[in-house]
């Protein structure tokens, strides 16, 4: 019997999956190119897009990505020429891209292929669900890659609720999706929840396939590799017992992955999935301090992935990569750096150069975010090589990669649209900056070529709040692209939603008792919110070209152009705080110096101590501390000649340095029973002033004089919600103890209706504009509805400071209804609403306790409030670093306005002048050194 076309097509794909099961990789895409031409003749489209999608994997398994592409290409221009015809066969094609990329480990493009199913999609079809939640499952995985991992955990949470409500709780859909979970967590540093799921996965997958099944051998090979975080987490604690017990089970798994594999692949030990298992016992090796055992299961994954996988292919790198790293750790660099090269070719396309100088092509390599890694470690090992041979030629080779990893962050940070990645960069791009600064500072003091030096300034630069400043020219880039009005509210909406959002999970997640139902249902609005944020950015991008090219041009400021900006009184002193070594670069307007930081071994411990001495008013530690932070922190960059004539220096703190007020150092020794008023405090010599960066700096200042420009008029507006009235004292202080902030009581600020009324009347005094509201008038409403019309904003009242959760930190203000039952997020200001305003001001001046306080983090800064007043367009804040006393609060701001407005003092000079004076008056720091001032 004749056998029609569909039984001929049949069988050969069986023949086609029969070689591609075998690697014969060539052979398959000679029959498929045959294949893909003669279905084409017969408009046989669900074959032909069946026989292009294996082409497409084939030409991938090969290597040859761009064949791989140009296949995938095919299939598009086919649809756009016949629309109809493949109109239901897109979902498909959309699938299969999406999956192809992340096969390729190029997730940002299947994370785009894969959303665009989503138009697809009819949830009454009961498949589509299905496809909806394996969906979910891809693009968390895909996020879990680049580092996205709360993002991760949202699409993965969302995967979850769907496959257990379509296949139920033990089902293997379920458990592929705890397998996905568990990665991020691990990443998060919540390893004991990632374990978790990753057994729980185990033991769903065992209990549905089976002991001898590759699902099962997945599982167990990414629990054993979960297992290296505690195994180095006891390492460091010394904890020997704890260590073998991890060691031991990681290994146990291991064992069993390869008893699976032999199993399946009956006893040949050539499959990848085995190289996968050597690769984490000889990485577990690694972390032991066991180099031989380690190159040597490195070299077993090697040599299977070399001849089972392309040339080109990100698990090859990952054994060259670490092959590299072990003998480093042997103390044998040139074998180390062969690999590294090496390292390089598996990721970057046609990469054969021999010189270790030569940084590749990014355009030329899928996978930026490893390439990142293997550049760092190629720099690092080229400087340490340097460090213990004193060789030029691998000092400058170090510097010249260093120069290259610059240019690929500027590249990743252009591609991330969420927080949580971007400060995952911020992390390592301060940790590799560290190593940039020293070798260009090496190098500088061999020739003085001040280049070197503007380098290294360049790189501490890079790595200071450039979140925040990408983030302000994303704002700007907004306002002046000619972006419709409409798509510009629609962006602010969502934005508006989601802090709101954003919130209540925050609040829900720090209940004791909070509701499962509750919190789901928040997430899953964030979650929607989110891709509707997504979208309109998009929709943005590529609708106005001109929003894309103003959104990226945030580069670190122009050494020059910052000197420009100071007068010969001024200097900027910057400090880079790295994890082994520290800078202090000093600006003035001619010169840039460098000094580095000796840090003892207590240091961190010395800088709370002085804040403890200062809250405590324990006077003689005061001095003892006060000395010593500043012959750390100061003494150096203010004896350098250049600065002489200096009497204004603006600060630009790094990591915990932020938590310093400057301006209360002791600059001498002094006896520890000086009284605090004859002590040789900074402020009696200089002015000082704070800022984010000196790229923020420069910034704020241009905007600044743009302002001065729109001539904008002089007026003051003052918020005291003091917390008590003659009238309403108990309703109004009950309805203050009934915030969502528990049982925490407020005690009532009398001095800030002082403080506020005396302000108004310094400028009635002067015929300037003012406005006031105190007391039940002073609400969070009304501050977010006014603060756009004035040049000076004053808030006096109460700041909660949240440790356990800095985000719920906020400014209290009083709320708008006197019942019981009014929102609880209404009286409170949050820092998230604070990156939500619309603000014209010159200065505000937040009279509160603790609001220049927050998350510290790395590469980024103080995530306090004061950030979300920078973002929304003022100028200068003066803000608090602890907490203050109502009195004395109200006498600094109203001596601060008379230097300002009846001297006409500068606010630098003007904050100098009060300090001063109140020191004079026998006032202690704990009474002004908390207030501090961000400058431009």
């Amino acid at each position: 019997m004749k056998t029609d076309n569909k039984d001929k097509e049949a069988n050969t794909f069986r023949t086609i999956d029969k070689l591609r099961g075998q690697f014969e990789f060539e052979k398959a895409a000679q029959h498929l190119v045959k294949l893909v031409s003669k279905l084409k003749k017969e408009k046989n489209w669900s074959d032909y897009i069946t026989a292009n999608i294996k082409l497409a994997n084939t030409y991938k398994s090969l290597g040859n990505y761009t064949k791989s592409k140009q296949v995938v290409d095919r299939l598009f221009l086919l649809s756009k020429e016949t629309p109809e015809t493949f109109k239901s066969y897109l979902l498909r094609v959309y699938r299969f891209v999406g999956g192809m990329y992340i096969s390729f480990d190029l997730y940002l493009k299947a994370i785009e292929y894969l959303k665009s199913c989503f138009d697809f999609l009819n949830d009454k079809n009961p498949e589509h669900l299905k496809i909806r939640a394996n969906l979910y499952k891809d693009i968390g995985f895909s996020y879990y890659q680049i580092a996205h991992h709360e993002k991760a955990l949202e699409y993965l949470n969302q995967a979850l609720t769907l496959s257990i409500k379509l296949f139920g709780k033990k089902s293997i859909e379920v458990a592929e999706i705890y397998n996905a979970i568990a990665g991020p967590y691990v990443f998060i540093g919540d390893t004991k929840k990632g374990i978790e799921y990753s057994e729980k996965c185990l033991n769903l997958a065992i209990e549905l396939l089976g002991k001898y099944h590759n699902n099962v051998q997945i599982t167990a090979n990414n629990l054993g590799a979960y297992y290296l975080t505690p195994i180095i987490e006891s390492t460091e604690a010394g904890d020997e017992v704890k260590k073998q017990h991890y060691l031991k089970k990681a290994f146990d798994l291991f064992n069993f992955c390869l008893e699976i594999l032999d199993k399946i692949h009956k006893g040949k030990n050539e499959h990848p999935d085995q190289a996968m298992v050597y690769h984490n016992m000889a990485h577990t090796y690694q972390n032991v301090n066991k180099q031989d055992e380690a190159i040597k299961y490195f070299n077993k994954a090697l040599e299977i992935r070399q001849k089972k996988l392309s040339k080109y292919n990100i698990r090859t790198l990952r054994s060259l990569q670490y092959i590299a790293l072990a003998y480093k750790d042997k103390g044998e660099y040139e074998i180390c750096i062969e690999y590294m090269q090496e390292a390089l070719k598996a990721i970057v396309l046609n990469f054969q150069s021999k010189s270790l100088a030569t940084v590749p092509n990014f355009d030329n390599s899928y996978h930026l975010f490893d390439l990142l890694f293997v550049l760092k470690q190629k720099a690092n090992i080229l400087l340490e090589y340097f460090l213990k041979t004193k060789s030029i030629h691998h000092l400058n080779a170090s510097i010249k990669n260093y120069k290259g990893i610059s240019r690929l962050i500027n590249k990743l940070r252009s591609s991330y649209n969420f927080e949580s990645a971007k400060l995952n960069l911020a992390k390592i791009s301060h940790e590799l900056f560290e190593s940039a600064i020293q070798a260009n500072l090496s190098k500088y003091r061999i020739n003085k070529n001040n280049s070197y030096l503007q380098q290294a300034f360049y790189f501490s630069e890079q790595s200071k709040a450039a979140i925040l400043f990408s983030e302000i020219t994303e704002k700007s880039a907004q306002a002046n692209a000619n972006i419709s009005p409409s798509l510009l509210k629609k962006l602010s909406q969502v934005k508006l939603s989601l802090t709101s959002v954003n919130q209540k999970i925050l609040q829900e997640l720090n209940k004791l008792d909070n509701e499962q139902k509750r919190l789901k249902k928040l997430q899953k609005e964030r979650f929607l919110l989110n891709e509707k944020h997504e979208l309109l950015i998009q929709q943005l991008e590529k609708k106005y070209p001109n929003y894309h090219q103003l959104k990226y041009n945030d580069k670190p400021v122009d050494l020059k152009e910052i000197q420009k900006s100071l007068s010969n009184k001024e200097a900027i002193v910057s400090y880079f705080w790295g994890n082994e070594n520290s800078y202090i670069f000093s600006i003035t307007r001619t010169k840039l110096t460098v000094s580095e930081i000796i840090k003892p071994d207590n240091v961190e411990q010395l800088i709370e101590n002085y804040k403890k001495a200062i809250n405590q008013m324990n006077r003689k530690k005061f001095i003892d501390f006060g000395h010593q932070l500043f012959n750390i922190l100061l003494k150096a960059p203010l004896e350098n000649k250049n600065l002489k004539e200096v009497n204004s220096i603006q600060i630009i703190p790094d990591g915990i340095l932020a938590e310093i007020p400057f301006e209360s150092l002791i600059t001498a020794p002094s006896e520890t029973n000086t009284t605090y008023s004859s002590l040789p405090y900074l402020i009696q010599k200089y002015k000082v002033s704070y800022h984010y960066s000196a790229t923020l700096l420069q910034w704020t200042i241009q905007q600044k004089n743009s302002r001065k420009k729109r001539k904008s008029k002089t007026n003051y507006i003052g918020f005291a919600p003091v917390y008590t009235n003659k009238k309403q004292k108990k309703s109004l202080l009950e309805a203050q103890r009934n915030i969502r902030i528990g049982d925490k009581k407020f005690q009532e600020l009398l001095h800030s209706e002082t403080e506020i009324n005396a302000i108004q009347k310094q400028f009635k005094q002067h015929g300037f504009e003012s406005k006031k509201w105190l007391h039940e008038k002073a609400t969070t409403p009304r501050f977010k509805l006014e603060i756009k019309n004035y040049k000076y904003v004053h808030v006096a009242g109460h700041y909660v400071f949240n440790k356990k959760d800095p985000l719920l930190s906020g400014i209290i203000f009083s709320p708008s209804k006197q019942n019981k039952n009014i929102p609880t997020t209404e009286p409170i200001l949050y820092i998230g609403d604070a990156y939500n305003l619309q603000i014209n001001a010159d200065l505000i001046l937040l009279s509160c306790c603790d609001t220049g306080r927050g998350k510290i983090e790395k590469g980024e800064g103080v995530m306090a409030i004061n950030r979300g007043f920078i973002y929304s367009g003022a100028s200068n804040i003066i803000h608090t670093l602890f907490k203050v006393y109502d009195k004395s609060s109200a006498e600094l701001v109203q001596h601060f306005f008379r230097q300002v407005l009846d001297k006409n003092k500068n606010y630098t000079e003007a904050l100098q002048i009060t300090k001063i004076d109140m020191i004079k008056n026998g006032a202690k720091p704990k009474h002004w050194a908390g207030y501090v001032l961000i400058a431009s």
